[in-house]
């Protein structure tokens, strides 16, 4: 039985392509002699899906999948692909683990806990642990040669954080900024930084939404220093100045939001 959804493909050069699933998410795919490699493979409803797009335009067996991280929208299609090597961080695995419902099919089965170094396709593709900003197990895949850095869920563009500190261990607003800033250093000027949800960014986008990021912390934390509570913040709609921030596309991604982030981030440091 077919599935019903709408994946749309777009190429961002001869053999990497992306794919916006259902109006919420993009894969990517990358193509060539050797076979198909998935960065992210959707929800359990996707994977029917994304199998039967990928028969439309490339030929070779689906290789390897990389998880940028265990949420679900990234993970739970991986079981439509028998015979892949699952990529992810070894927290990713031991997440999904916890999962009764997860196929074991679909585990990861090649962990790394620093980074990993991938050739494929004649390419070099460099894995690496950037986990805290968003999940305890979130990675980026980096191209060099195409100077392509795809984030997953660490850089939602154009919208405040989405730091899950309530669900995953070591995970922070602080932490982000922290990896922001690694982010910054280790990769080149003219990078492109590819998202999971959003548009592309450049170097100076990732510059001004870190900047962002450190701007809301300090004006939550001064409220909280002067003695008031979260409600008390809220009302004061003290980051009136970054609404535009405030996503369309995901409602509960707002100013309110990114306050009790923060307020609870802080108030576990204490």
């Amino acid at each position: 039985m077919a599935q019903k959804g709408s994946i749309e493909v777009t190429f961002i050069n001869n053999s990497i392509a992306k794919l916006y699933v259902n109006n919420y998410a993009y894969m990517y795919v990358f193509k060539g002699d050797q076979g198909v490699l998935l960065i992210d493979t959707g929800y359990e409803t996707d994977g029917g899906l994304l199998k039967n797009k990928l028969k439309e335009f490339t030929t070779g067996q689906v290789m390897y999948i990389i998880n940028t991280h265990s949420n679900g929208d990234h993970v739970q299609g991986n079981h439509f692909f028998p015979g892949a090597t699952i990529i992810a961080h070894q927290n990713c695995r031991n997440d999904l683990l916890r999962t009764d419902e997860f196929p074991k099919s679909g585990l990861p089965n090649l962990t790394f806990q620093d980074q990993l170094t991938l050739y494929f396709n004649n390419e070099e593709i460099k894995l690496f642990s950037f986990h805290g900003g968003h999940t305890n197990n979130d990675i980026v895949v980096y191209f060099p040669h195409q100077k392509l850095l795809f984030v997953g869920d660490i850089v939602i563009p154009d919208t405040f954080p989405v730091v899950w500190s309530e669900y995953f261990e070591n995970t922070s607003v602080d932490k982000l900024v922290l990896i922001l800033e690694r982010m910054l250093s280790l990769f080149p000027d003219d990078m492109i930084i590819i998202s999971s949800h959003g548009r592309d960014y450049s170097k100076n986008d990732l510059k001004d939404y870190q900047k962002m990021i450190v701007e809301t912390i300090s004006i939550v934390r001064n409220a909280i220093n002067q003695g008031k509570n979260l409600e008390q913040i809220k009302k004061e709609n003290l980051l009136e100045d970054y609404r535009t921030f405030d996503s369309h596309e995901y409602s509960f991604i707002n100013a309110e939001f990114c306050i009790e982030t923060i307020f609870n981030n802080t108030k576990k440091i204490e």
